[in-house]
Formats: C-alpha cells, sequence, structure tokens
C-alpha cells in the first residue's frame, strides 16, 4: 500500500526542533550544515518515523492498532524532500516467527514498512506488529 507523500519544509524541520528540543544545528541552521558533509540541513530521523506511524495507523481497521514498530534508519533525509511510506504484509499468521512482547494472539499482522524519498531513496525501514488491544484496554 502506498500513502501520500510528506515534504519536509525547512520550516516543518524548525517546529518539530521547538517540540522536541533538538536543535542540532545540522537541523535548523543552515549555514551551518551548508559546510558539513551533507551540505544542506537534514530532517531529524524521528520525523521520518513519525510520518511511517501517523500514515499506517490512519490505514488500520477500527479493531485494529499498532502494537509495536522497529524502525531502521537508512539514509539521512534532507530538507525539502518528498517522503513517501510504502508496507506489504509480511504474515497474517500469528505463529510467524518475530522477537515481540505482544502476545501471539493478539497479533493480526506484521508488516515490512518503508520510508523513501520522492527519487526513491530509502530512508528507514521497519516492521510493524498490527494487532488487536489488549483485554486491559478495551
Amino acid at each position: 500500500m502506498e500513502i501520500k507523500m510528506l515534504t519536509l519544509t525547512q520550516e516543518k524541520v524548525d517546529r518539530y526542533a521547538a517540540m522536541s528540543g533538538d536543535f542540532n544545528p545540522i537541523h535548523v541552521d543552515p549555514v551551518f550544515a551548508k559546510s558539513t558533509v551533507f551540505g544542506h540541513t537534514i530532517a531529524h530521523g524521528t520525523i521520518g518515523a513519525a510520518h511511517m506511524v501517523r500514515e499506517l495507523a490512519l490505514s488500520l481497521s477500527p479493531d485494529e492498532t499498532l502494537r509495536e514498530l522497529e524502525v531502521k534508519f537508512i539514509h539521512p533525509i534532507r530538507t525539502e524532500e518528498r517522503l513517501r511510506v510504502t508496507w506489504h504484509c509480511r504474515a497474517s499468521e500469528p505463529q510467524v516467527e518475530i522477537a515481540t512482547e505482544v502476545p501471539a494472539d493478539q497479533i493480526k499482522r506484521i508488516l515490512e514498512i518503508q520510508c523513501q524519498t520522492e527519487s526513491g531513496s530509502l530512508v528507514a525501514v521497519g516492521v510493524a506488529v498490527v494487532g488487536t488491544l489488549p483485554s486491559s484496554c478495551t
């Protein structure tokens, strides 16, 4: 499944820095960032992860919840890049081997998820465990 594109403008990165308290100049100072190996400001990796969570969560049915997400960051995200999130079902059987704290009877599907730039550069990959809410939450 493919979800809408997100453009990470410098303004969005600056707002995220204010919200998170992470004002590393590689994220918020274009003059400084230009002098680095990146040559440009880069977004916080967790912005890409948050986009993955948001788009995946919006696609879930009312009886599903995102129980667990493991993300590996592959490549920096330059500001002004457009991101898209895609995923596919790795398994719909709870017997599939995966290191998770979610009880097998609460797993509905296991998804492989990725975040790419519009040009196709992979910036993050992950595994999402979609399941039902624990009985203590219903």
